[in-house]
């Protein structure tokens, strides 16, 4: 029913009815607390009363209201009155494009500022993880004064479907289809759907570059690129014609043409991915820029995303200086060229590795909420995901370049890139730190910190040491990287300032030789050594006959911070990425349950991680690094001191408080990884207790409330990561919990100690779930669509969890007066966090809950970090710089 003017909503009185279509009716209003107009959009009746979509709804739109763009029409907030729900909007005057469409085609002088500006606000929503997916020319406005604005950002992801698909394309609202998505709707206004959208598919950002594409056609040819007299013929072009090219204007430049071809592939994985692409070769075909990539120009090294331009000319320049390094006579070499590649958002990992043939680059980014391995064919201006990725990282060659090994979770696997199939080679990996594959088929592997480095057959087989550890030296073998000659590798060493270096090891045997001293670890490229010494990007000449250093080491690059990742090729290619603590370190900060800041506990600190809150929620533990060290600290939020905990040379991780707060258990690499106790009142250098001493790596995961038991993850032979649980009275024997062939992490008791909340990957993904401590019985699923980093509640009727997509959830837990019977409610969402969800999850959860119940302490990137650019060195050769 249409509301009437002077219909009052809120602090909003309607004025006229602007519109109305499949996701509700449109009214221009005005705020009568701020005195300023605005649009009203009343969400339909079905769509209101569904509780689950509304609170979508809210906790999309909280994230679309954070954009602030000069071309995306913002989000003011919501409001309600008696039953009715709007959505508060910025009112735009002006025609929409539609309008301007049917009045014939836009010159291309006037099309192109138009779509550089769309370009523009499909980025600013992509860099924060949205995706438009309704993107037609209904839903862009033209004011007066020539700016663009795009509406309905995000919208499509949770309107029901119109009442009807058969109506007319040009008024056919946002709809669904029997091929459904796992969420249970198909996005998209026919025309300008993307063929996996059609098809009922998941879809992401190349679904606004393939409507992007669409809306640029129509406005050069003043026709749909995809035409049709019903839904269905409309969907059968789209899947089964391309559009008429001959359409296009005669003017229509080379650049751009080419730039239709690319945002309207019907393979995504062949379209264009990063709308910034098509925003920069707008803007060099406005600026009178060459189009065609024939006189190309290196853009000086900095911070923003390779343009597509340059790279296509880099690619050409690059091929033909190869061959004519391959070819020409003697001492006519290719000159050395230098670039950056912006990678999709991804604070979490810095991990990448070349192609032993130079040619190609495979890095973890993340797209949206999912954290996966990417490849750039430097022979290509885009980045692609790779298949089975989902959560890799530390990512390593094959010799023939032609597959990637990487590890997942606690797996180490092998990806077939031109096949696409993935194959676990090992499990049990805790907490991995690198990989090598050597011509022979070896693979060379650190397993986790305080461990040697492991050796074993790319075709399977039992790894074997190929390192000895020294445990009151060393705290961990890392980066391994086989030699050209097949029989010597290169690794770093982290321990005492006596023993921490680079060293070269033999496969046929265990010795080894220290090389160098330093921080991190070396590379090995046209017979040097490169490695990060004090900012700076060193190489120093390394004969592998004698497997020793030669003369002084030479500049390769400034402003390269410590903890930058390395990787090179034999041919001479070299790229780097700084870590993300490098872009932003983490934080703690209290929060309210919606999210807000209430608290700045401490200033950044990169190094702080697995945060225990006191019982009395005074004192934050936490495993930290700080020298040679990673051990246990407090921090005291009140008196805002550090305080340390533990001295010992090996890794101190993982605390837990007991329940009076006056000690803490936690797990220490002095030898193996066993559980340790402390009391805090003690001397730093005295006061532990060694708990548990077993074969097995262990790390505690929670300490019950009554005192009596020790919840720990432990390493099993063939079961992955199993859950155990250690008495402190009695005969304090362990006994297992959890053990499968699936990995069981972080568990959490109740407040009663009568349930345990774990995360499982038995489904393919991490999911939460709930078990009886004392009682044999199954499992109970408590997330949906995934979760990680469970927390309880302090009186035990919420647990908590941070979803795939990074926010933190709520579901109510309910038990009988038995303790044998749990039910739990629907999830909820309460705020966005900045965790890491989707970052590998060695360091257990990132956050706290109060004492209270109430707020929540979080171990936070702070807002704006973002991954650092992948910095290339093509035919790098000493002395060229």
């Amino acid at each position: 029913m249409s509301l009437a003017a002077g219909t009052r909503i809120g602090p909003y009185e309607v004025v006229s009815m602007v519109g109305a279509g499949g996701m509700g009716e449109v009214y221009r209003a005005h705020d009568t607390s701020l005195k300023r107009d605005v649009a009203l959009k009343i969400l339909p009746e079905s769509f209101a009363a569904d509780a689950e979509r509304l609170a979508r709804f809210h906790r999309e739109a909280e994230v679309l209201a954070s954009l602030n763009h000069p071309n995306i029409a913002g989000i003011h907030g919501l409001a309600e009155t008696g039953g009715l729900k709007a959505l508060v909007m910025e009112l735009v005057e002006g025609d929409d494009l539609a309008d301007q469409i049917r009045r014939g085609p836009i010159p291309v002088d006037e099309a192109l500022p138009i779509a550089r500006q769309i370009a523009e606000a499909l980025e600013a929503a992509h860099d924060q993880g949205i995706a438009h997916r309704d993107l037609k020319p209904a839903n862009i406005k033209l004011r007066g004064d020539g700016t663009v604005k795009v509406l309905d950002f995000g919208l499509a992801k949770v309107l029901k479907p119109a009442a009807s698909i058969e109506g007319a394309v040009a008024t056919s609202a946002t709809m669904t289809s029997p091929m459904m998505t796992q969420r249970g709707v198909i996005l998209g206004t026919a025309a300008y759907m993307s063929p996996e959208q059609a098809k009922g598919h998941a879809v992401d950002e190349r679904a606004d570059a393939w409507a992007f594409g669409c809306v640029l056609y129509e406005m050069l040819t003043g026709r749909r690129a995809f035409e049709g007299e019903t839904v269905a013929e409309v969907l059968a072009a789209i899947l089964q014609t391309d559009p008429d090219w001959r359409r296009l204007p005669s003017t229509t430049p080379e650049p751009v043409r080419r730039l239709l071809r690319r945002t309207l592939h019907k393979d995504p994985r062949f379209r264009l991915r990063d709308i910034h692409d098509a925003r920069v070769e707008l803007a060099d075909v406005q600026g009178g820029a060459p189009g065609d990539g024939a006189a190309a120009h290196v853009a000086p090294a900095s911070r923003a995303p390779l343009r597509w331009a340059v790279g296509l000319a880099l690619v050409a320049l690059t091929a033909v200086l190869t061959a004519a390094w391959e070819w020409s006579p003697a001492g006519v070499q290719a000159p050395e060229v230098r670039f950056e590649i912006n990678p999709t958002s991804s604070p979490w990992s810095s991990s990448l590795a070349v192609s032993p043939d130079g040619r190609s680059i495979v890095f973890e980014a993340r797209a949206g909420a999912q954290s996966q391995l990417w490849l750039r064919s430097l022979e290509s201006v885009a980045a692609r995901p790779l298949p089975g990725t989902a959560g890799g990282w530390h990512p390593f060659w094959s010799p023939d370049s032609r597959s990637v090994a990487f590890f997942a979770g606690t797996s180490l696997k092998l990806l077939n890139i031109a096949a696409g199939s993935v194959t676990t080679l090992r499990s049990e990996i805790p907490s991995a730190s690198g990989g090598a594959w050597g011509q022979d088929g070896t693979i060379l592997f650190s397993p986790h910190p305080g461990s040697p480095l492991m050796r074993m057959s790319a075709n399977g087989g039992e790894p074997v040491a190929a390192t000895s550890f020294e445990p009151r030296q060393h705290q961990g073998h890392f980066a391994p990287q086989i030699l050209p000659d097949g029989r010597h590798f290169l690794f770093f060493v982290n321990g005492r300032p006596e023993a921490r270096g680079v060293y070269v090891g033999t496969l046929d045997a265990k010795d080894v030789k220290r090389l160098l001293d330093g921080d991190a670890s070396a590379v090995y490229a046209n017979r040097h050594l490169l490695f990060v010494r004090d900012g700076k990007l060193m190489a120093q000449r390394f004969d592998a006959d004698q497997l020793k250093m030669i003369g002084d080491p030479v500049l390769v690059a400034d402003d390269v911070p410590a903890g930058t990742v390395l990787s090179a090729s034999p041919s001479g290619t070299i790229v780097y990425r700084a870590p993300a603590a490098e872009t932003g370190q983490r934080q703690f900060v209290w929060v309210d349950r919606t999210g807000v800041e209430t608290e700045r506990v401490m200033y950044r600190d990169a190094s702080a991680l697995g945060p225990a809150l006191s019982p009395d929620g005074r004192r934050v533990a936490v495993f930290r690094r700080q020298g040679e060290n990673m051990d246990i600290w407090t921090y005291d939020r009140v008196r805002r001191i550090w305080e340390r905990v533990t001295t010992h040379p090996g890794d101190d991780i993982y605390p837990l408080w007991s329940p009076d707060g006056s000690r803490i258990i936690f797990g220490s690499r002095r030898g193996g990884m066993d559980l340790y106790s402390k009391l805090l009142d003690a001397p730093v250098e005295r006061g532990e207790d060694l708990l548990l001493n077993t074969p097995e790596v262990k790390f505690p995961t929670d300490w019950s409330r009554d005192g009596q038991f020790v919840l720990y993850n432990s390493i099993g032979a063939g079961t992955g990561v199993d859950i155990w649980v250690l008495p402190l009275e009695g005969n304090r024997r362990p006994r297992e919990i959890v053990r499968t062939e699936f990995n069981e992490q972080h568990p959490q008791f109740s407040p009663d100690g009568r349930w345990i909340a774990y995360q499982s990957d038995k489904t393919g993904r991490f999911e939460i779930y709930l078990r009886a401590f004392n009682a044999e019985a199954g499992d109970t699923p408590v997330s949906v669509e995934g979760g990680s980093q469970a927390r309880w509640s302090p009186d035990g009727t919420e647990l908590f969890y941070v979803a795939p997509d990074d926010w933190l959830m709520a579901v109510s837990v309910q038990s009988n007066v038995a303790g044998d019977v749990v039910e739990t409610g629907k999830p909820v969402s309460l705020f966005l966090t900045t965790v890491g969800s989707t970052a590998p999850n060695t360091n257990r959860q990132q956050y706290s809950v109060a004492p209270d119940g109430r707020s929540f302490l979080m171990n936070s990137v702070p807002a704006g970090t973002n991954s650092s650019p992948i910095t290339v060195i093509l035919n790098w050769r000493p002395g060229l710089q």
